[in-house]
């Protein structure tokens, strides 16, 4: 019990460490891509730029409300103020940005015996119990085991960073808050959650959260968009716009006064004060900002000189990947996730059916059919008939299946393999269980090719050989699910996938021939041996590759789809690098996002063209 409560306890230690290492380099990784340090990089090389100092007013409890001090952070405020709090402004105000910075300090001052701050995006919640849907974006997101996040969440052992509530709609703004409010009355311990919010939306809520404290963000002040201006050497643009009110009001915002100075060489400002809508002002500016970093020369590093995508195909690119997160509800892209309800009409989405079924079917009907055939000593006919009969299921398979979404080989979960895993994880379970399978199997194999008390000896045999293949199975293929700290490279769930596919499988397939093999030669003679061996290692080489595979198959016919139908390009992770060093994405990990939502929105309102590939 001891040792086992030890065991638990450097888990519980090191999955700590992973998840705020995790969390640091996404943090980083997010304010480095933020447009204000853009400008700093970009505009300003050879002097140290203003910072961009933004009001804060804050109110705790029944107080009165009060501004922070400039020499005062908010995370010392938090600290001496636990509990519920939220960071609000308007759309723009920077509210993911403060959050991220009040992340920043809390990872760099969190103690052992303090709770991990963990970010959410509350847009992907679907109305489940929060509880639920939190320690499943742990699992997703960070890889943790969702024993550990259940016990985390309800010890109030997280931070929860909430982001993302205003973008769901209304109604479901109202029903998450009231979600959040049934989790803090459930847990064990008393919960701390920050979260961002739009101002306006939070007021005319008829749900209110239970807080301990607020953050306002204020509008920037004339003295900072000058004194930010003149930093970034844009003085002419602040020259252009301090007597322009309605053009004033569009910088008072921190992301917009970043899109202007990164857009200044692209903005007529004659024709810019013309608009009367503040609508088109704002539409302006970002199409301003759009052909600026569609066209201004940079060292982007992903395509070779002069092989970069055209303007106009960038954009058409990026305009197809907004409006699909537009309709999913998205706010971050993962390539691997790509559903095939992306598929531009039902024809293409016939076609991938029938195209996945055919490859799967051909697959697993030639392997079924040369395995039995080599036991039947009739391989060619057999083989054929298998063939034959795996290409008629699958296509059969692939018109009737309403397929939603690719499942990896990190997610796929084989029927009753959960029982599985709760039984392994009983002490001194697990070799009893190896033992039983690898007699069980060992006996089958054996009988199935040596009727007789051959049979039965084969499977006595084999059964600590099988053991022992079982265990380095186990090994394998923990170490192809990621750590903790989710998806770290673009594509991860396919390319493991392929790993476990090409890799993993064809091993596990040559140690498992090679001990049925072995075994059944050992105690009977002639050709069983050999038979033994390549059936065995055949059939496991199917099923451990059947998930994996078909993941495969189905990201590769919906990628080919798409790219032939102009949708995405083929090198889908190198034009996003590409479009995220142009400042119009952002990366971490594996993870794509606009550079902000109303970037996002502007290019889903922009209308597709009609590019010839």
């Amino acid at each position: 019990m001891g040792k086992t409560r030890i065991l638990s306890d450097r888990l519980l230690l090191q999955s700590r460490h992973q998840l705020l290492e995790a969390m640091k380099n996404q943090v980083q990784g997010r304010l480095e891509q933020s447009l204000h340090r853009a400008v700093l990089k970009d505009l300003v090389r050879d002097r140290q730029a203003e910072p961009l100092r933004r009001d804060i007013n804050i109110k705790i409890g029944g107080s009165l409300t009060f501004q922070l001090p400039p020499e005062t952070s908010l995370r010392e405020i938090f600290d001496q103020n636990k509990g519920v709090w939220l960071i609000l402004g308007l759309p723009g105000a920077g509210k993911t940005t403060t959050l991220l910075e009040l992340a920043q300090e809390l990872i760099a001052n969190a103690q052992r015996n303090q709770p991990v701050p963990v970010l959410f995006d509350l847009s992907t919640w679907q109305g489940e119990p929060l509880a639920d849907w939190l320690v499943r974006q742990l699992e997703f997101n960070y890889s943790l085991q969702v024993k550990i996040g259940r016990m985390w969440l309800d010890n109030g052992q997280l931070l929860l960073l909430l982001d993302g509530l205003e973008r769901l709609e209304l109604e479901r703004q109202e029903q998450c808050i009231e979600a959040i409010n049934q989790l803090l009355e459930k847990v064990s311990e008393p919960l701390n959650m920050i979260a961002c919010y739009c101002l306006e939306e939070y007021k005319s809520c008829k749900n209110k959260l239970r807080l301990n404290g607020a953050a306002w963000l204020q509008p920037l002040r004339d003295t900072q968009i000058r004194d930010y201006l003149v930093s970034a050497r844009s003085r002419e643009l602040w020259q252009c716009i301090y007597n322009e009110p309605q053009l004033l009001a569009l910088a008072k915002k921190p992301l917009l006064l970043s899109v202007m100075t990164l857009a200044d060489e692209e903005i007529l400002i004659h024709s810019w004060r013309r608009i009367t809508s503040d609508r088109e002002r704002h539409q302006y500016l970002l199409n301003a900002y759009m052909r600026r970093m569609l066209t201004v020369q940079i060292n982007q590093g992903w395509y070779g000189r002069g092989k970069h995508p055209r303007p106009e195909l960038t954009r058409h690119w990026l305009i197809w990947l907004a409006n699909r997160m537009k309709q999913e509800n998205l706010s971050e892209f993962l390539i691997e996730k790509m559903p095939p309800t992306w598929l531009p009409n039902s024809t293409q989405m016939r076609i991938y059916r029938l195209g996945v079924g055919a490859i799967g079917g051909l697959t697993i009907g030639l392997i079924t059919g040369v395995s039995v055939g080599l036991v039947t000593a009739n391989i060619t006919q057999v083989s054929i008939s298998g063939i034959s009969a795996g290409l008629l299921a699958g296509l059969l398979a692939g018109m009737m299946s309403k397929p939603e979404k690719i499942v990896m080989s990190d997610r796929a979960i084989w029927p009753g393999v959960q029982l599985w895993q709760r039984l392994i994880n009983l002490p001194g379970c697990k070799w009893i269980l190896v033992l039983v399978t690898g007699l069980i199997l060992g006996s089958v194999l054996g009988l199935g090719l040596h009727f007789g008390l051959v049979g039965l000896g084969t499977g006595l045999v084999a059964v600590p050989v099988v053991g022992l293949a079982s265990l380095i199975l186990g090994q394998i293929m923990r170490l192809t699910i990621p750590n903790i700290g989710g998806r770290t490279f673009p594509n991860q769930g396919i390319k493991q996938s392929a790993i476990i596919f090409g890799v993993v499988a064809p091993t596990v397939g040559l140690l498992a021939g090679g001990v049925a093999g072995l075994a059944t030669g050992y105690f009977s003679s002639g050709s069983h041996g050999w038979l033994a061996g390549l059936v065995a290692g055949l059939v496991s080489w199917l099923a451990i590759a059947l998930y994996p595979g078909l993941a495969c198959i189905q990201h590769l016919m919906l990628r080919l789809l798409l790219y032939r139908s102009g949708a995405i390009p083929w090198n889908y992770g190198r034009f996003l690098n590409y479009a995220t060093s142009r400042l119009l994405l952002q990366r971490w990990g594996g993870r794509y996002q606009f550079r902000h939502d109303l970037l996002q929105e502007h290019f889903a309102q922009l209308e597709e063209l009609n590019i010839r590939l």
